[in-house]
């Protein structure tokens, strides 16, 4: 009687003391699979973070191709009204226009860079990233012990993994992709504040030539005017215009418009035609003194012959 009595209380310890470990055993299991779960939580932030970064940088990316389309739109509009006098204004609109979208590259480029940051940075914690969701994957694929609530729990954070693991892969790409992109159109955008530079130049350049009568007659830069017959009756004429054919070949270039000239001796004409509310002529000891004090409609032309005497 007291052998059974013995192994009664044996199983019922062996069997008491079983249930106690599986439970700890499946508290130890949700234990971590909480702590998994966390990590996961933590992860999927970060990719939506990156989510953000990527939609910015594609954003300022299409801002800047509007830009540059708007510039080339501009630039075009330029050209087509060089050479037209009474298209100043319009010209200088234009150029004020292109001033603006310069300033919008500007700031689009200073976006660029704090964009270029936030890349890096996630280029930086991307490798983090994978060796935490691998950790998981190992840590998810040790846990096998078959508890059927467990087992489901962890199908499904498997499940997740590779999700965010997909994810993840093609945020790489993207952002490796996009990075390049942005730095393409760092350079573009590079290019073309020098070619707007150029453009500024382009319109300020003016071309100027000095030199008496007979000096620019035989460059044909200046001719006499009126009809050749009654030229000859009075060879000691001095009304003359601009040579039909003259290139610019014989003139000096300046890259700012002048305000002011000093010349040798006294001037005899100024070609072609000015307004003389925009310029005064003094002399003083046998010199004479240009002052431009319209400076915009009298470079209108954007060259100038003066002739001395």
């Amino acid at each position: 009687m007291r052998k059974y009595i013995l192994i009664s209380i044996i199983l019922v310890c062996a069997f008491g003391c079983g249930n106690e470990n599986q439970e700890d055993r499946i508290k130890v299991l949700e234990n971590e699979n909480k702590d998994l779960g966390l990590k996961l939580q933590k992860l999927s932030t970060d990719l939506e973070s990156s989510s953000d970064v990527v939609k910015d940088i594609t954003a300022l990316i299409k801002n800047i191709q509007e830009t540059e389309m708007n510039i080339e739109e501009k630039k075009h509009r330029l050209r087509s009204a060089k050479g037209v006098e009474d298209t100043v204004d319009m010209k200088e609109d234009i150029l004020n226009s292109i001033h603006r979208l310069y300033e919008d590259l500007e700031r689009h480029r200073n976006k660029a860079v704090e964009l270029q940051k936030a890349l890096d940075s996630l280029v930086a914690t991307n490798t983090q990233q994978n060796e935490t969701i691998s950790s998981i994957k190992i840590a998810l694929e040790k846990k096998t012990i078959r508890v059927e609530g467990l087992v489901k729990q962890v199908d499904s954070l498997k499940k997740h993994v590779t999700h965010l693991e997909n994810k993840q892969g093609e945020l790489t790409g993207e952002i490796s992709y996009l990075k390049s992109e942005l730095n393409f159109k760092e350079n573009e955008v590079s290019r073309k504040e020098l070619e707007i530079k150029n453009l500024h130049q382009e319109i300020n350049t003016i071309f100027y030539i000095i030199g008496n009568s007979k000096e620019l007659k035989r460059k044909k830069i200046i001719v006499k005017k009126g009809i050749p017959l009654l030229r000859s009756l009075n060879p000691f004429s001095r009304n003359y215009v601009l040579g039909q054919n003259f290139t610019l070949a014989e003139f000096k270039e300046e890259k700012s418009t002048l305000t002011k000239f000093r010349i040798d001796g006294k001037i005899k004409k100024i070609l072609p035609y000015r307004n003389k509310n925009h310029y005064d002529i003094s002399y003083e000891n046998g010199l004479s003194f240009i002052n431009i004090k319209d400076s915009k409609n009298f470079w209108h032309q954007k060259y100038l012959v003066i002739v001395t005497k």
